[in-house]
């Protein structure tokens, strides 16, 4: 399929009409074809043919092909459903400290403006809802301070 993109200079969604295919499924198959060859490979195996499509699929969205090939291995010792393939990925990809910082930022944007719909009239007669915010403030300033002493 690649092959015919490259040739012809189809888009996706050419190339699905010319063979008879959804563009989300050739999509599918030309990720899972950037996989590594062993996983490919031992794909194709008798022993590993319980494994679904959409657990590849899965496999396919990590960065690397190491993480790739580490959760592969994982995947292949037993029966996992794509729901569980997709906890275990977030388990085992690697992030730098750049990434775990942009995305700690922006998870603390969505809250803020989540927090900023809620509304005070539903805090105040819920005290468990107010006081469990100020946890959690209280906790985000602790380890805010503990963030600003490591830059001293």
């Amino acid at each position: 399929m690649q092959r015919m993109i490259d040739r012809y200079h189809y888009t996706q969604d050419e190339l699905g009409k010319v063979i008879g295919k959804a563009q989300n499924t050739l999509s599918e198959t030309l990720q899972i074809n950037t996989l590594p060859q062993k996983i490919k490979e031992e794909y194709r195996a008798p022993d590993t043919q319980k494994i679904s499509k959409t657990v590849l699929i899965e496999i396919t969205r990590l960065k690397t092909p190491e993480e790739q090939l580490r959760l592969w291995d994982i995947v292949k010792t037993g029966q996992f459903t794509s729901r569980q393939v997709r906890a275990k990925k977030h388990q085992t990809t690697t992030r730098t400290d750049a990434e775990h910082t942009k995305l700690t930022l922006s998870v603390g944007r969505k809250f803020i403006r989540t927090l900023e719909k809620v509304s005070i009239t539903s805090l105040v007669p819920n005290h468990d809802s107010h006081r469990e915010l100020i946890k959690i403030q209280e906790r985000i300033n602790e380890l805010i301070e503990k963030i600003s002493e490591q830059e001293r």
